[in-house]
């Protein structure tokens, strides 16, 4: 990690600061559940073994440019964040059942072996440009586009005839998806010695399109959003500051909430 400053002339500055991150984990767990009555008679007993091991890889660059004018407060700013990571995992699952009570619908004995992977990377250009109307009011115009594109595969082996080969499809899922954000704001600020008072408003656009590559099915989604935001701050002293914010702001599901697969980690509680 590091980070580049330069100043273009005397009133623009360059940034740049990328980041690497290398990551590994493993886990192991070991978990028993029994099931009581309330006669006190353990009626169930689950033993579970769950595995995991994984590797990661984790790239970002921030790029900024800030450029003053010669007009007090006048002000040109452009970002641009790229964002990259990618995983690879496996594991083993062994579940065990052992029952003291007749049951109705017993719960199969899990032995899996399992693999995962993911890949996600996306572009984010930001632009706010601010112009002083007098010396105590400003303006601030602001845009955003961000594009996001994402892929999981996860899958699961069952034993059969003394091998991992039986995929299990409850658990095993192929899927992809990409996100565009187009974003367009206004903000009016008032700002004196010992208060500052901002309100606008942004209007967001998202575009997305899923696809689950195991089914062929696809999914598209167009949100449209009207963010309106709100901050006060004032200053007692130098040492001493009151300060109010609102915001608004939705989200969309993420990839591993919109893919279509149990998390069967637990039999007695399967998600």
């Amino acid at each position: 990690n590091f980070e580049i400053n330069q100043d273009l002339d005397s009133l623009t500055t360059l940034t740049i600061k990328p980041r690497f991150t290398l990551g590994k984990s493993s886990d192991l767990h070991n978990e028993t559940n029994q099931f009581i009555t309330e006669t006190d008679t353990l009626t169930r007993q689950t033993v579970i073994d769950n595995a995991s091991k994984g590797e990661s890889i984790d790239f970002v660059n921030k790029v900024k440019l800030k450029r003053n004018f010669k007009k007090k407060d006048r002000v040109l700013k452009i970002d641009y964040d790229f964002d990259y990571s990618s995983s690879l995992g496996n594991g083993a699952l062994k579940t065990l059942n052992s029952y003291f009570a007749p049951v109705t619908f017993p719960i199969s004995d899990v032995d899996q072996k399992k693999s995962s992977s993911a890949l996600n990377y996306g572009h984010d250009v930001s632009m706010s440009y601010t112009e002083p109307l007098t010396k105590k009011i400003k303006i601030e115009f602001m845009a955003d586009f961000i594009n996001n594109k994402g892929s999981q595969d996860k899958k699961a082996y069952n034993l059969a005839n003394g091998d991992y080969t039986l995929m299990d499809s409850t658990v095993s899922n192929e899927f992809k998806n990409e996100r565009n954000t187009y974003r367009g704001g206004l903000k009016f600020i008032y700002d004196v010695k010992k208060q500052r008072f901002a309100v606008g408003t942004r209007v967001r656009n998202v575009l997305v399109a899923n696809q689950n590559l195991v089914t062929g099915q696809s999914i598209h989604q167009d949100v449209i959003n009207v963010l309106p935001f709100l901050s006060w701050r004032y200053k007692f002293s130098d040492n001493k500051t009151y300060s109010f914010n609102y915001y608004t702001g939705s989200s969309l599901p993420s990839i591993t909430q919109l893919q279509p697969v149990n998390n069967n980690s637990n039999p007695n509680n399967i998600s």
